[in-house]
């Protein structure tokens, strides 16, 4: 499923979870925001460690850093030519 199909089936149950809960009304809800209100109670749910997720985050976003810098860099090298 893609991420609009995921987006459409969460906007289109939430419209119906707002009637039955009036506080849900004034609450932003996403998939990024559903995603991550569900990973840490699946996570010690199941008894395993919350530092996993935590260091999975982390290297992506050392990865995200790196590959920002590298393409700087290119971008730089491509002006300087």
């Amino acid at each position: 499923m893609s991420s609009d199909g995921v987006a459409y089936l969460l906007s289109k149950h939430l419209a119906t979870a707002r009637v039955q809960c009036p506080s849900l009304r004034q609450k932003r809800v996403t998939p990024h925001v559903l995603r991550h209100n569900t990973e840490t109670p699946i996570t010690l749910r199941h008894g395993r460690s919350i530092e996993i997720p935590r260091q999975l985050q982390s290297e992506a976003r050392n990865r995200i850093r790196i590959i920002g810098q590298q393409s700087k860099w290119l971008v730089a090298r491509v002006h300087d030519v």
